[in-house]
């Protein structure tokens, strides 16, 4: 990452509930350059449409790791 010039990077796990294991995946997010770190309020932000994210995925998914859908 060194070569991308990464100044800062957040990884938030794609979790509906805090601590949900498995999680379903993570969102990275990075700055490169000058830029500053990420804020305590970013990640928050970031942190809330991700708990968004989990919820859709997981509507979209019948709460499983399959589609949801008719079975028959």
């Amino acid at each position: 990452m060194g070569r991308a010039d990464v100044s800062s990077l957040l990884t938030v796990p794609l979790a509906a509930t805090p601590g949900e294991t498995p999680a379903r995946g993570a969102l990275t997010l990075l700055r490169t350059g000058e830029r500053s770190p990420f804020s305590m309020a970013e990640t928050k932000y970031v942190e809330m449409i991700v708990g968004h994210m989990a919820i859709v995925a997981e509507g979209l998914t019948g709460g499983g790791t399959e589609p949801a859908g008719d079975a028959g």
